[in-house]
């Protein structure tokens, strides 16, 4: 029973969304977080455009473990969002159905 109940969650567009969400925290919201704090360790002497290039080149090169370990932190940040955005969606879906059964 809750196999069928949860299998609309493991399907191909799950996985593919799964694999956006990664991608999108470490390429978007890891130099957007990084970019805001070392910005606002500078005082505003540093434009914050230059400070998410900076930050941008750090995560794209991966020079040390220290860098991908932050990455994947990152993107199971990004993973942990999507699947909050699924369940929401499904549970939203559930709440419909019962709605309609009871009318």
């Amino acid at each position: 029973m809750i196999r069928q109940k949860y299998k609309t969650l493991v399907t191909i567009k799950f996985w593919v969304a799964l694999f956006f969400g990664f991608i999108i925290s470490i390429v978007l919201i890891q130099p957007l977080a990084i970019s805001l704090f070392m910005y606002d360790n500078a005082g505003g002497l540093l434009s914050w455009w230059n400070t998410f290039r900076i930050a941008f080149q750090q995560i794209v090169e991966m020079g040390d473990s220290e860098q991908i370990l932050k990455n994947f932190l990152f993107g199971l940040m990004g993973v942990s969002i999507t699947i909050m955005y699924y369940i929401g969606l499904y549970m939203s879906k559930e709440s419909d159905d019962i709605l309609k059964k009871a009318s």
